[in-house]
C-alpha cells in the first residue's frame, strides 16, 4: 500500500501499524520512518500518538534530544488527550534518566507527579525510578522519588519496597 499508493488517505494507518511492528522487533530505524510519516500527515487522529512513537524509536536509537523534542511536540498535535500528556511527560523523565541526567530526569520526574497525579503511567513510573535509581547508587534522586511516590496513595503496589527503601536512608 505505502510503495503504490503512497497518497492513498490509508497510508497513514497502515504506516503506523508498520511503525509499531517494527517498534515491538526492536527495528527503531524503521520504526521512526514509520511513525514520522504518520505524525506528519495533517489532522490524523493519531498524529499525536505517532509522534510519541517517533520519540520512543529516537530514545532507543539514543537521539535524546530529538527524543525530547519529539516528547514535547507531541501534545501539540491531533488526537492528544490527558493521557497522552502523561505519557509524554514520563518518556520525558525515562529518556532523562536513560541518558545519565539525574537533575534534569528528577525535574521531569517531579513534574509528572505534580500535573498529572492521577494518571495511570504516575505512580508506576516513580516507583520504577526510585528503584532503578537506587540501584545505581544515586541514592539521593532515589530518595526523592521514593518521596513523590509514597506520596500517591497507600494503595500503590511497590509501597512496602519503597518504605523500606526510605527508612534504610
Amino acid at each position: 500500500l505505502l510503495k503504490s499508493y503512497p497518497d492513498s488517505k490509508l497510508a497513514p494507518d497502515a504506516s503506523e501499524g508498520l511503525g509499531w511492528i517494527h517498534f515491538d522487533a526492536k527495528e527503531h530505524e524503521q520504526a521512526l520512518a514509520r511513525f514520522t510519516f504518520t505524525a506528519a500527515a495533517a489532522g490524523h487522529p493519531r498524529a499525536a500518538w505517532s509522534k510519541l512513537m517517533e520519540g520512543r524509536a529516537l530514545a532507543a536509537l539514543k537521539k535524546t534530544g530529538d527524543a525530547l523534542a519529539a516528547f514535547k511536540a507531541a501534545p501539540g498535535l491531533t488526537g492528544s488527550n490527558k493521557e497522552l500528556e502523561a505519557e509524554a511527560a514520563m518518556r520525558t523523565a525515562e529518556t532523562l534518566a536513560a541518558a545519565e541526567r539525574p537533575a534534569d530526569a528528577l525535574a521531569a520526574y517531579r513534574r509528572l507527579a505534580q500535573d498529572f497525579p492521577e494518571a495511570a503511567v504516575t505512580l508506576p513510573a516513580l516507583g520504577v525510578g526510585a528503584l532503578t535509581w537506587m540501584e545505581a547508587q544515586h541514592q539521593a534522586e532515589a530518595l526523592a522519588l521514593a518521596d513523590l511516590y509514597l506520596k500517591g496513595g497507600a494503595k500503590a503496589p511497590d509501597r512496602p519496597a519503597l518504605l523500606r527503601l526510605r527508612a534504610r536512608a
